[in-house]
């Protein structure tokens, strides 16, 4: 058994030895014609982001506190979305978007079962 076991390893290391400069230019290929380019751009990608957040300071705080308040607390964005929109505990808020769009589209009437109606009745049950 150590005869084969010695002989299997005899072939694979002169199968790495005649085929290593092959293998290290295929390597050497992948690297610069593949991830050089893509570093490149993730870095380029990255200076973009960081103008963005250099002129953009009260968004990037917005989007950060957003991101946080979901990851870190995501029972409560449900309540913020449909307070943001007009959905209250005690109804539609008197000029909301969600006021503003019954008034254009439903009137008095809320058709059972619609987007309207579930929201509607998520912000008067949701804490």
């Amino acid at each position: 058994m150590l005869e084969l076991v010695t002989e299997c390893f005899l072939l694979v290391s002169d199968w790495v030895a005649d085929h290593l400069p092959e293998v290290q230019k295929w390597v050497t290929k992948v690297v610069t014609d593949c991830f050089v380019p893509v570093w490149d751009w993730v870095i380029d990608q990255l200076s973009k982001v960081r103008e963005w957040i250099t002129g953009h300071p009260y968004a990037t705080a917005a989007i950060i506190a957003f991101a946080s308040i979901l990851i870190f607390a995501p029972g409560i964005m449900p309540r913020i979305v449909l307070d943001f929109l007009g959905f209250g505990i005690k109804g539609i808020t008197r000029g909301s978007i969600a006021a503003h769009f019954q008034s254009l589209f439903l009137g008095g009437f809320i058709p059972p079962g619609s987007i309207f109606a579930f929201l509607q009745s998520a912000g008067a049950t949701l804490l």
